[in-house]
């Protein structure tokens, strides 16, 4: 079904979307399985309750953006709280599908929340920090072979980085540098690296440690870094399958009382970021997966919409 809505898209939609949306004033579009999404009419509302909802539309297609309120910030989709929620729905040609960003879908972890409870007797298993640069926050998966560090890979990607920035792994001889190769442009967040020396006396950083939870997912693996023998943080080694938003995930080892929810799952997330409200007029951004009845999962990246009011297009 999901392919028959594709091909209705690219010979009624696509083809006539490719003007950039800051030239248009106001606007909605996203990219839709790589191609690019314009609605014909966009429009604002305010529930009595104060949430906001953006009705955009083609000629046969309604997107509904809804969040808590106007207020600018970001509103993250798929969680127990449905006050943020997206729907999509398909209704032309003798084709009727509806997908939408349920919390009650099951499927991998895409993301779990801060600390619940930190637990006692943790120590750091599968993540490495870096010291030095310009930014902060970068953190590593790393991996050594008779003390020198020989693999590494981004478990955050950190924010106020440069080109070029020497980075140093903490621990071991703090002798195991890395170089900055690029940075997004809007938040110096790293975006790829290279290692310089391996250093020595480093030892792996772990595996991962694994969890248990109260729901029926199983395989979800997380990286943890421990401050005082308590979980600081967390993040995603391997995403598992059957979880869905809301589940409470324990960390082994420890004590086996360190806690984290499951924010949402890789079907059904996303999140809608209001950046600007002016004279009635919203601006701001958005991207979801959003899932059917049947399974099937669609995703819209790079959405943006921009003065839109309730005036419509």
């Amino acid at each position: 079904m999901k392919n028959i809505i594709y091909l209705f898209l690219a010979t009624l939609v696509f083809s006539a979307c490719s003007n950039d949306v800051q030239t248009n004033s106001p606007a909605f579009q996203a990219k839709f399985n790589d191609a690019t999404w314009r609605a014909s009419d966009a429009r604002v509302s305010i529930d009595l309750d104060g949430s906001f909802v953006i009705t955009a539309y083609t000629k046969y297609e309604t997107i509904v953006l809804r969040t808590s309120s106007g207020d600018p910030g970001t509103y993250v989709l798929g969680t127990t709280n449905q006050d943020n929620y997206v729907s999509y729905d398909f209704d032309g040609q003798g084709v009727l599908e509806s997908y939408d960003t349920s919390s009650a879908n099951l499927g991998p972890v895409y993301k779990i929340s801060n600390v619940v409870n930190p637990g006692t007797g943790y120590v750091n298993d599968g993540a490495a920090r870096v010291s030095g640069g310009s930014g902060t926050g970068m953190i590593l998966n790393a991996r050594s072979n008779a003390g020198v560090i020989t693999y590494a890979s981004l478990l955050n990607n950190g924010q106020g980085y440069e080109i070029d920035d020497i980075v140093t792994i903490v621990g071991g001889s703090s002798d195991a540098t890395l170089k900055i190769n690029n940075v997004s442009h809007s938040t110096g967040s790293v975006i790829s690296f290279e290692i310089l020396t391996g250093g020595s006396n480093y030892t792996d950083t772990g595996y991962g440690a694994l969890t248990t939870t109260n729901g029926a997912g199983s395989g979800l693996k997380l990286a943890i870094l421990a401050n005082n023998n308590r979980v600081a943080s967390a993040y995603i080694l391997s995403r598992g399958d059957g979880y869905k938003a809301g589940d409470l995930v324990t960390v082994e080892s420890g004590d086996g009382n360190a806690t984290f929810r499951v924010l949402n799952t890789q079907q059904s997330n996303g999140e809608i970021v209001i950046e600007e409200v002016h004279n009635g007029k919203y601006t701001g951004t958005f991207k979801f997966n959003a899932v059917s009845s049947s399974g099937e999962v669609i995703t819209f990246s790079n959405g943006v919409f921009y003065k839109v009011s309730g005036a419509g297009l």
